[in-house]
């Protein structure tokens, strides 16, 4: 009886204690949540070659970017759809590169980056995928577009290998320029090429196109010549730069995202896409052994702009008069600089809608302009240059000594057509808002500033003196134009 008695005393010792341990342990160690449990069954694939390509310390890196886009000029392109950018060490082209990545800067459109580089590595015949939720660098993490990317996956030429993606550097040492530039607010779907027969180039870069949408950048890894004297690597590369105008891939040139480059041709092909080039050098220029070089270059790839109906000539005859005739009216009474109409080139008389932009320190300083082609073009810049200068509302008058740090941007308009709120085209349409007697219009690329739809239109409403959801009320009426742009 007595050791029945202890037994049951002890059991019941054992039982308080557990239930002690337990306590204790949920305190302790709170358990996880399904957001936890979610984060830890995604897939990140870490990265390869930091600390080696680049810093792999997160400040340092951040520290080099900033010095490489701070040397780096934005030269206010609009429409960019893809670049072609190095991939060595960032020692040696990474300034190279930030000239095209600092030509993507302003566009807040940018949701989806698909990145294309050479296997360095491992041979194959077609482009690889990555299953990976999110790719790493010491700036933090990139989310991968698992939706756009299982989609193309369904295409012949495409396939998942996250075991050749993952000791390959031509993509990823273009992540912390993407995550310096844009921020947080895109996903990246990168792509290893192998050698792909042109056929299936072909075949791929349709395929692409189906996805690819206003929201798009494709970006291009590529390194040029390898090791020639200088002097002929300069010669070899040029094949390459000439390339990037004709879109005809010159079998001289030795880049070795040739794949990804005839890709990129091809989607040019099929979308009216101009390149241009934003730098070139070699290894030589930072190492001062010019007998065995690597090649570099970036480049940059715009939408073409149907409405470019100006010359060089006729851009700089209407921005010098811009800019003449608000210094003629600090000089005189009479404020309008008269000139002679015989010295007009002929089609700067023609009527159209236009408008003159003052621009101080990247920041807007003053714009009025004409919707409808109401005026002779030459003197509607003269008109809207002075009230650009002195009668926008938003800001105080132009002072003499603010001309001389003034940028003048003229934006010449195609006549407005009626359309629907469905088939306005972001970073193409010039805006007109419409409700009753309120109105208000937005250029095209006033996109670039914008975060989102929502920003764009709200803005739009409240501009026009409406409440900031008035674009979604079926009384509002839209119409679209589009702008030839230039400027100083």
């Amino acid at each position: 009886m007595k050791n029945r008695i202890i037994i049951i005393i002890s059991v019941i010792l054992i039982i308080i204690l557990g239930i002690i341990f337990y306590i204790d342990h949920k305190t302790n160690f709170p358990q996880k949540n399904e957001e936890q449990k979610n984060m830890e069954e995604k897939i990140t694939r870490l990265p390869a070659v930091m600390g080696q390509f680049y810093p792999d310390d997160k400040n340092q890196l951040s520290k080099m970017l900033g010095e490489f886009f701070a040397s780096s000029e934005n030269k206010n392109i609009s429409n960019i759809k893809a670049l072609i950018v190095p991939h060595a060490g960032y020692i040696y082209s990474g300034q190279i590169a930030s000239e095209a990545y600092k030509q993507i800067e302003k566009h807040k459109n940018i949701e989806r980056v698909i990145v294309i580089g050479p296997s360095h590595h491992e041979y194959m015949t077609d482009f690889a995928l990555s299953r990976a939720d999110f790719w790493q660098t010491p700036i933090g993490n990139v989310e991968l577009d698992k939706n756009t990317i299982n989609k193309i996956e369904k295409f012949n030429e495409f396939s998942f290998n996250d075991n050749v993606l993952q000791e390959e550097h031509s993509i990823e040492v273009q992540i912390p320029f993407l995550q310096y530039i844009l921020k947080n607010n895109w996903k990246l779907i990168p792509i290893l090429a192998g050698q792909v027969n042109d056929n299936d180039i072909k075949n791929a870069a349709k395929n692409l196109n189906s996805i690819i949408d206003e929201k798009t950048l494709i970006v291009i890894s590529s390194d040029l010549s390898h090791y020639y004297k200088k002097d002929e690597a300069k010669e070899l590369d040029q094949k390459c730069i000439d390339s990037i105008k004709t879109l005809k891939f010159d079998n001289e040139c030795e880049a070795c995202g040739e794949i990804g480059i005839k890709l990129l041709f091809e989607l040019a092909e099929l979308n009216n896409w101009n390149g241009e080039l934003m730098k070139y050098g070699d290894s030589g220029d930072i190492t001062g052994d010019n007998s065995q070089v690597v090649g570099y270059m970036s480049a940059i790839f715009v939408e073409e702009n149907k409405n470019e109906n100006y010359s060089q000539n006729d851009k700089k005859f209407l921005l010098d008069l811009a800019r003449n005739t608000i210094d003629y009216a600090f000089k005189n009474s009479d404020k309008m600089m008269p000139i002679d109409e015989n010295s007009v080139p002929e089609n700067l008389k023609e009527k159209r809608g236009v408008f003159v932009t003052l621009n101080k320190d990247e920041k807007l300083r003053g714009c009025i302009g004409y919707i409808e082609p109401i005026e002779k073009l030459y003197k509607a810049v003269q008109l809207n240059a002075l009230s650009a200068a002195f009668e926008d509302t938003r800001f105080n008058p132009l002072s003499e000594n603010e001309l001389k740090d003034v940028k003048m941007e003229i934006s010449v308009l195609t006549v407005p057509k009626e359309t629907s709120f469905e088939n306005i085209k972001q970073n193409i349409d010039g805006v007109v808002l419409q409700n009753g007697k309120n109105g208000a219009t937005y250029l095209p690329q006033v996109w670039e500033n914008i975060f989102d739809e929502d920003e764009f239109f709200g803005s739009l409403c409240q501009k026009a003196g409406l409440d900031w959801n008035c674009y979604r009320n079926k009384e509002t009426k839209f119409s679209t134009y589009q702008a030839e742009v230039f400027s100083e």
